[in-house]
């Protein structure tokens, strides 16, 4: 895995939030298990055994925010770096399966190097030198009682619902979201599609509320702007998503955050969570699926008011002009040439053919 790689722009109206709080139900608990470790760490880059950590602190907060009005309690549990033993990652298991109810959800993530065996399957190395496998872990979420998902970032993620000698076939409880196909390389595309899509960018009929299968349609969509297509496709990523067979497909997950913007760094536009404005009209923020401390994978934590788009803002755009891909924002899409404003260069304002604008965060996919 490496994570080149929550949370974006979405303004939530009271009619929203008053449809979220009349379909929203509170039903049963909600138990989340993040487990990540960076068992090959990069020194070069400055990485360690707690370079994925992020990753699992990501899907707790999320979880947490998001579903604290789904569910009636939210329990979440983190196993980091030098803590990814095989015992305690068993433990962690365990515990699920000893808590978990039949009116409950469990959510189990993973951020890790791993690997595959010809005949023991696929696995993931813990911090004490053992193999925790994937047949371990399809083994104790098949034992639950309640549905489950479990989310994979790692090389060879797909190899986890592929039969090996010693497999079992994937409990019907348990819907998976895979990071990529086993010969493909993982970076952290996943972590910031679901997460993007769990706060609120996959609530396409706009009710406030984001159900399993909202998430299962945006992801692939998100990963073809972040992973698209083309000439390297064979070492690009594309999710491999499996819902359970017994899952219900409007199942709510989380609850729409209202405070949610899209960042633009470089040449790239982020989502991004809003913290506070400072005096000077600088902003503090968090990208999605990013460190928000300084490392390795850590990209920026302020931006001006020009290189925002808040949640009232004109939505963010790329522009295909002269074999380049330039930020704006779009102001009016009538007609077949579209209004829209660049972020950079002598002339903002200017209409282009609606066919060089490219919508971000699935947004074509919502109308």
């Amino acid at each position: 895995m490496r994570p080149c790689c929550l949370l974006l722009g979405l303004l939530v109206s009271f009619g929203s939030i008053h449809a979220a709080e009349q379909t929203t139900q509170r039903k049963g608990n909600l138990l989340v298990l993040s487990i990540a470790i960076d068992q090959v760490p990069d020194k070069e880059n400055k990485e360690t055994l707690h370079s994925y950590d992020f990753c699992a602190e990501e899907f707790t907060t999320v979880f947490r925010e998001g579903g604290k009005s789904i569910f009636n309690h939210v329990d979440t549990q983190m196993i980091l770096g030098p803590q990814v033993t095989y015992p305690r990652c068993v433990t962690g298991l365990t515990r699920l399966a000893r808590k978990a109810t039949r009116r409950d959800l469990v959510v189990l993530s993973i951020f890790a190097q791993a690997y595959n065996d010809p005949k023991a399957g696929w696995g993931i190395a813990t911090a004490d030198k053992q193999i925790l496998w994937g047949r371990e872990i399809d083994g104790m979420l098949g034992q639950l009682p309640c549905q489950a998902i479990l989310v994979i970032e790692t090389r060879v993620a797909d190899d986890f619902v592929k039969p090996r000698r010693k497999d079992t076939p994937l409990p019907p409880n348990v819907s998976v979201f895979r990071a990529c196909w086993a010969k493909q390389a993982s970076g952290n595309h996943l972590s910031i599609a679901v997460c993007e899509a769990l706060w609120g960018k996959a609530d396409f009929n706009k009710d406030g509320v984001v159900e399993l299968q909202e998430v299962l349609r945006y992801v692939p969509l998100r990963y073809k702007e972040l992973a698209p297509e083309g000439k390297a496709v064979r070492v690009s990523e594309m999710p491999l998503l499996v819902k359970a067979k017994t899952a219900p497909a409007n199942r709510p997950l989380t609850t729409v955050a209202p405070d949610l913007a899209a960042v633009a760094v470089e040449d790239q536009w982020y989502q991004a969570r809003l913290l506070k404005k400072d005096d000077a009209g600088n902003y503090r923020v968090h990208l999605v699926g990013w460190d928000s401390k300084p490392g390795p994978y850590f990209l920026t934590d302020a931006v001006d008011r020009a290189h925002i788009c808040l949640p009232a803002d004109p939505p963010p755009v790329k522009v295909g002009t002269r074999g380049k891909k330039r930020l704006a924002r779009l102001l009016n899409k009538a007609g077949d040439q579209w209004q829209i404003e660049y972020l950079t260069g002598k002339k903002k304002l200017t209409r282009v053919a609606k066919d060089k604008v490219q919508l971000l965060f699935a947004e074509e996919k919502k109308k």
